[in-house]
């Protein structure tokens, strides 16, 4: 039953057809080992790989797409968790029920209890040589997405000149502009996203935390990244800061929404919040959960993803193959000394509850 509720409550469920389809044969991607053909016909004995993500079930189907193309005997099902991939997969796990073969999301200190508590298995992928130095965090842990939290106005409020493209200038705006008072947003470290984000960029500044008791009064968080660029469009808050970039980005092929949004890269550092994915050590099917894992750490799943918004973390990946900004182009745009990026998941965790009691006596959120 659960299951199937979880089905019923959004998952995407894409299949291929027919007997022909499932004998087929894949050839093994190039430059990978000869022995992964192998890995191709063990994947064959059990086709579907159940996926929980903290993604938006539009973000996969290009995923999807591609990947279906390359292994159309798979069957893929999604479930869009948000914010309750682990606690999901924990209460699965803990009754020995079906769960999660690869699991994609965020959180440093998500992570961190992961491999404390259940852990993935030690995998490395052929990708491995094409990503980023610091892309397996863990053993069988790699980032796949690398997100930026920005600044988002209305225009209708700030024009371009006035608007801030720091927090440090968002300060000192706000002692010129009372009316801004409680019209200014960010995302309460309640959520991984901001959290993450705003812990990232404490670490960046040595000034960070004067910096933001000068904003937090002004400040008011909320939960969820579509309701605080709702209510920017509408004008009830004036301007967010630490708001996830890609959220943004599948938004502004919207011509009414350009008209009233406007957005910038955060000068005094610009958080970067990753993603991170992993086979459970308890995964059901890991053969096709490897596969899977290694399309999206290749070059044609990050484009895929890319094409979405989601910001692809390979830096062989082009601003021009994807639809939104890859890591690569952030760091070109931004320089490598701004980029305020959460590497260190243990760091993360020793300063957590410090962190958090310091960010609510600011801005009054719980942890």
């Amino acid at each position: 039953m659960l299951r199937r509720s979880l089905l019923l409550a959004g998952a995407v469920l894409l299949a291929t057809n027919g007997l022909a389809a499932a004998q087929s044969s894949a050839p093994v991607p190039s430059g990978y080992p000869a022995d992964y053909a192998s890995l191709i016909e063990q994947s064959k004995s059990d086709p579907e790989i159940v996926v929980y993500s903290n993604l938006q079930l539009a973000n996969w189907e290009k995923v999807s797409e591609g990947f279906k193309a390359r292994y159309p005997w798979t069957t893929l099902t999604v479930v869009d968790l948000g914010s309750e991939v682990f606690e999901r997969y924990y209460a699965e796990s803990a009754t020995n029920g079906r769960t999660a073969d690869l699991i994609l999301a965020g959180g440093a200190d998500n992570w961190a209890d992961f491999v404390a508590k259940a852990g993935a298995i030690d995998y490395t992928s052929p990708e491995l040589a094409g990503l980023p130095d610091d892309a397996q965090t863990s053993p069988g842990i790699y980032t796949v997405t690398a997100d930026p939290a920005v600044i988002v106005y209305n225009k209708q409020i700030l024009s371009e000149a006035e608007a801030p493209k720091s927090l440090k200038a968002l300060a000192d705006l706000i002692g010129t502009r009372p009316d801004l008072k409680s019209r200014i947003v960010t995302q309460t470290t309640a959520v991984p996203f901001g959290r993450t984000a705003a812990w990232a960029w404490v670490q960046h500044n040595p000034d960070a935390w004067d910096t933001l008791a000068k904003i937090g009064p002004s400040t008011r968080v909320e939960r969820a990244v579509g309701s605080i660029l709702e209510k920017i469009t509408t004008g009830e808050y004036a301007l967010g800061f630490f708001v996830n970039g890609s959220a943004l980005l599948t938004k502004m092929t919207d011509p009414a929404f350009v008209e009233l949004i406007g957005w910038s890269f955060i000068e005094d550092g610009t958080p970067i919040v990753p993603r991170r994915i992993a086979i459970p050590n308890n995964a059901k099917n890991q053969s096709g959960a490897k596969l899977l894992l290694d399309y999206l750490l290749s070059h044609e799943g990050q484009v895929a993803l890319g094409m979405t918004g989601v910001t692809a973390y390979r830096t062989d990946v082009k601003q021009d193959e994807v639809a939104g900004y890859p890591y690569g182009a952030i760091v070109e745009q931004v320089g490598a000394d701004n980029i305020a990026f959460e590497h260190d998941d243990a760091a993360y965790v020793a300063g957590r509850e410090a962190f958090l009691e310091k960010m609510k006596s600011i801005f009054g959120q719980d942890k």
